[in-house]
């Protein structure tokens, strides 16, 4: 469960949601649909991808990266993607497919709705690929 521990009450410690500060016992959830109770396991959050390091004598490059999250049932994830290149040019803008299921799409700051991702089959993995291709 996805608890954080307040202050000390008799026989230990009182237990939260993280994601709306309410007790465990509480019925439901005042910030979300419903309560974050998952979180991505350490071990997964540890898996990267690195690239191949430049030579150096090759230019240095630098670029932009947007990132969009939405709150799953996981944790945060990717939900949007945008890859500028240093002449200002979007080489990348990809709508992001979850690994698990959408609990808060956070519209407000991301603009990304239920409806807009979906039809989305684009993965975290095919992201990987289409990054180490852009830069």
């Amino acid at each position: 469960m996805a608890y954080t521990l307040k202050q000390k009450q008799l026989g230990g410690f009182i237990k939260e949601f993280s994601c709306c500060h309410r007790s465990e016992y509480s019925r439901g959830c005042h910030t979300f649909n419903e309560h974050i109770t998952t979180t991505e396991p350490f071990s997964n959050l540890i898996n990267y991808k690195s690239f191949p390091k430049a030579k150096e004598d090759a230019p240095k490059k630098v670029f932009a990266l947007h990132c969009k999250m939405a709150t799953t049932t996981g944790g945060n994830e990717i939900v949007h993607i945008i890859l500028i290149n240093p002449n200002c040019k979007i080489v990348m803008d990809k709508l992001v497919k979850p690994k698990y299921r959408v609990t808060y799409y956070n519209t407000v700051f991301t603009s990304i709705t239920k409806e807009k991702l979906a039809d989305v089959d684009y993965k975290l993995e095919d992201l990987y690929e289409d990054y180490d291709r852009c830069i």
